[in-house]
């Protein structure tokens, strides 16, 4: 079992959308058993998407706490699904679709008299699957906007054995928070997040080590939102590399889009930009 300062590492609250990864299936036990059981406590009704019959040893943990997991789920307090049919329930992908089913979860669960939705998916059965692989990171940006405006609490779940490193460095750039009672998950040196409709937030470092990472992040946002900004003012660096990825994502953008709004640049960025960058598709804005 986890220890009791482990433990604590996984409590999440409302409107938290977090990434998790997990070398074994205890560990995995382990941490569900925490994560439901403060949903159990806070009256939220309960969802696992399993892969592979996971949710035999995933929900385990629960039942040797003491809880009664088949009573719960003949309840509805626990709601157990297949991954692959909540993310593709027509053999097809549809983010605008998945993300109002969740929606529609949440407020059914407020009406059934729930203080919300707790939701842990493991998400890296379907992370490369061909109907999702081009646009998983832009769908976590978008998740990010659902559960901020929505009583959910959301916890993406890797299984290190299906994920590499570089992966779920990326995974964690995407999502603000990361569970990581082991202290032995891969992170990334910045963190990219929804803070309103249209605006990405850019937190951290960026510097010529990150730059293939972030042009991977944006390149799905930046080629298909007509209008975009980009937040740098939680950034403790940006570098000419970083710089120069911008511009060549904003250059990589349809000429019949706005420029990238980009918020919070500095004057010497602004001053760089001008005199050595090539700004042209970028709105540069003053913090």
């Amino acid at each position: 079992m986890l220890s009791d300062q482990a433990t604590s590492q996984v409590a999440l609250k409302q409107h938290d959308h977090a990434c998790w990864s997990y070398r074994t299936d205890q560990e995995r036990t382990d941490v569900l058993a925490s994560f439901y059981a403060a949903g159990l406590a806070a009256h939220e009704r309960l969802f696992y998407f399993a892969s592979d019959g996971s949710e035999a040893t995933a929900l385990q943990g629960l039942t040797d706490a003491g809880h009664d997991v088949a009573a719960l789920m003949a309840a509805g307090d626990i709601v157990v699904a297949e991954v692959e049919s909540a993310y593709f329930p027509h053999s097809t992908f549809d983010a605008r679709a998945n993300l109002e089913g969740f929606r529609t979860l949440a407020q059914q669960a407020i009406a059934d008299g729930f203080m919300g939705i707790r939701v842990a998916a493991e998400n890296a059965t379907v992370l490369n699957h061909p109907l999702i692989r081009d646009s998983w990171f832009e769908y976590e940006l978008q998740v990010d906007a659902l559960v901020s405006a929505e009583p959910i609490i959301g916890l993406c779940a890797f299984d290190r054995r299906q994920c590499d490193a570089e992966t779920l460095a990326l995974l964690d750039a995407v999502h603000l928070l990361q569970v990581d009672p082991t202290g032995s998950a891969p992170h990334s040196g910045f963190h990219l997040h929804t803070a309103e409709e249209d605006v990405l937030v850019l937190t951290g470092d960026i510097d010529r080590f990150a730059v293939d990472s972030l042009q991977r992040l944006l390149s799905s946002p930046v080629r298909k939102r007509h209008k975009i900004t980009l937040d740098l003012r939680g950034l403790s660096f940006l570098d000419t590399a970083g710089m120069r990825a911008l511009e060549e994502l904003a250059t990589d953008r349809p000429s019949s889009y706005k420029k990238i709004r980009l918020r919070g640049v500095t004057d010497f960025q602004h001053h760089a930009w001008n005199v050595t960058g090539n700004p042209r598709r970028l709105a540069l804005l003053a913090d």
